[in-house]
C-alpha cells in the first residue's frame, strides 16, 4: 500500500543525474518495486526507466493487480509513450494459477487440520501467508501470520511469526503492529539466541520510531543493529547506516556522537556505505560545520527519494543545522556573526533569521545587536536563579500545607460526602 504523500518537496529536489539502480539497489521484490514506483511518482527524469523496471519486475511476479494499476490508473501516458503494452493475457493465466494455488494450499491446510499436526497447520498458514505477499494483499498476508501464533511449540516459531508480522507491517506502513509484534518477540526466549532476528527487529523498531518523529529513540534502535538486517523487500543494511546516522546527528550529544557513532566500529561499517553521510558525521564531531553541511545538501536528492526518510528529510536536517549552531556558540559569551556565518557557510542576514527562530523557541539563551552584528549570551546570576526556585519551592509547600490542613478539618468534622451505595449500605 503506498502511503499519500504528506509533503511536495520531493519533487524539487529530484534530478536525472542521480543513478537508478545505485537508489534501488540492495532491494528485492516488493521492496524494490514499491521504491520504483515511488521514484516514478517523485522525479520525472527517472520516471521513464523506474517504470519500465517495474513492469519487469512485476511480470516475474504474482502481483496482477499492482501490474494492472501501473498501466490503467498511475502511468498509463508514460507506459503509451514508452510503447509498454498491457498482457492481458498473462494477467489471466497468473490469475487462473494463483486461485488454483490457492484452493491447493487451503486443501492442505484442512487436511493438517483434520490430522491435528500443528507444525503442519502453522507450515500451511506461513505458506499462504507467503502466496498473499506475492499477490500484493498485505492484509490477507497478516492474517495468515497471525493465526500460526496458537501452533507455535517453540520459542524460534514465535520468533519467526512475529518477524513476518513486522515484515507485511511495514510493508503496509502499519507501524503500530511493527512496535506491538516486536515487544512479543522480546518476550520471546529464543530471540537472544538469534543475532540475525535480533537485527532485524531493532532495525524494524527503527523505522517505526523514526516515521513517529522519534529520532533519538530511532538512532538508539539503529546503533543496536548487529550483524545481517537486510530484509531486502524491507530494510537494507545501508538503511540502518543512513538513517541512524541522520536521526543520530538530529539528537546526540557531541561526547555521543563520538562514543556510539564515531567509535563504534560495527555501526561505522554501516555508515561507510554512504560516503556523504559519513563524511558529515566526522565534519560534525570535529566542528567543520560547513563541510559537514556541503555533504549533507549532497545528500539531499538521494532523501527526497527515498521511500522511508524523504518525509522526514526536512526536519532531520533543520535539526542537525540548530544543534551545529548551539554547539557552535555554547563555548563563548560573544560570537561576531561574520565567523560564523563564514562558519557555517552562509551570509549573514540568513544567520541571523535563524538564530532569531532559535532564540524565540528557547533553544540558544542569546540576544543580537543587529548593529554591530554580534551575538551575546545571556548572562545569568546563580544566586537570583537560586532564590528563585527557593521562592517557587516555599509557595508550592504552602499551596500543600493549606490543602492538608483543609482535608484534616473536613475529616474532623465529619464533612464527608459519601457514595450512594455506602449509604444504602449503612
Amino acid at each position: 500500500q503506498r502511503r499519500p504523500p504528506r509533503a511536495r518537496e520531493a519533487r524539487a529536489h529530484a534530478h536525472g543525474a542521480m543513478d537508478l539502480e545505485d537508489l534501488v539497489s540492495g532491494y528485492t521484490g516488493a521492496g524494490r518495486i514499491h521504491r520504483l514506483l515511488f521514484i516514478a511518482e517523485h522525479s520525472t527524469e527517472l520516471r521513464p526507466a523506474a517504470v519500465r523496471q517495474v513492469v519487469d519486475l512485476l511480470r516475474t511476479s504474482n502481483n496482477t493487480a499492482l501490474y494492472c494499476e501501473v498501466f490503467d490508473r498511475r502511468f498509463p501516458n508514460v507506459c503509451g509513450e514508452m510503447g509498454l503494452v498491457k498482457d492481458a493475457a498473462w494477467v489471466d493465466a497468473t490469475d487462473r494459477k494463483a486461485g488454483q494455488q490457492l484452493d491447493r494450499l487451503e486443501q492442505e491446510l484442512n487436511a493438517h487440520k483434520s490430522n491435528l499436526n500443528k507444525d503442519a497447520i502453522r507450515a500451511s498458514h506461513n505458506e499462504i501467508g507467503d502466496f498473499f505477499a506475492s499477490r500484493g494483499d498485505y492484509g490477507g498476508a497478516l492474517k495468515s501470520y497471525v493465526r500460526t501464533r496458537d501452533y507455535c511449540t517453540t520459542p524460534k516459531h514465535t520468533v519467526d511469526m512475529c518477524l513476518s508480522v513486522v515484515r507485511v507491517s511495514v510493508l503496509m506502513n502499519n507501524y503500530t503492529h511493527v512496535v506491538n509484534y516486536i515487544a512479543k518477540a522480546d518476550q520471546a526466549q529464543g530471540l537472544g539466541e538469534d543475532s540475525e532476528a535480533a537485527a532485524k527487529f531493532h532495525a524494524c523498531a527503527g523505522l517505526a520510531k523514526m516515521d513517529s518523529g522519534a529520532f533519538e529513540p530511532a538512532a538508539r534502535a539503529f546503533l543496536e543493529v548487529r550483524g545481517d538486517a537486510d530484509l531486502g523487500d524491507v530494510v537494507c543494511a545501508r538503511d540502518v547506516g543512513l538513517y541512524g546516522g541522520l536521526c543520530a546527528l538530529a539528537s546526540f550529544s557531541r561526547r555521543e556522537l563520538r562514543t556510539q557513532v564515531v567509535e563504534n566500529h560495527a555501526f561505522r561499517c554501516l555508515l561507510e556505505l554512504t560516503p556523504d553521510l559519513q563524511r558529515a558525521v566526522e565534519a560534525f564531531h570535529a566542528s567543520r560545520y560547513a563541510e559537514c553541511f556541503a555533504s549533507l545538501e549532497r545528500l539531499r536528492p538521494r532523501l527526497a527519494l527515498d521511500l522511508r526518510a524523504w518525509s522526514h528529510a526536512g526536519a532531520l536536517l533543520a535539526k542537525v543545522r540548530s544543534r551545529a549552531l548551539v554547539n557552535y556558540f555554547s563555548p563563548y559569551r560573544a560570537v561576531d556573526m561574520g565567523r560564523m556565518a563564514q562558519a557555517f557557510g552562509c551570509d549573514v542576514p540568513a544567520l541571523e533569521k535563524e538564530l532569531e527562530g532559535l532564540i524565540n523557541a528557547g533553544t540558544i539563551a542569546a540576544r543580537i545587536d543587529s548593529h554591530r552584528k554580534v551575538l551575546y549570551g545571556k548572562d545569568e546570576d546563580p544566586r537570583q536563579n537560586t532564590y528563585s526556585k527557593t521562592v517557587a519551592l516555599g509557595d508550592e509547600f504552602l499551596v500543600e500545607c493549606r490543602a492538608l490542613l483543609l482535608r484534616v478539618n473536613l475529616l474532623k468534622s465529619d464533612f464527608v460526602v459519601k457514595r450512594a451505595t455506602e449509604d444504602a449500605n449503612a
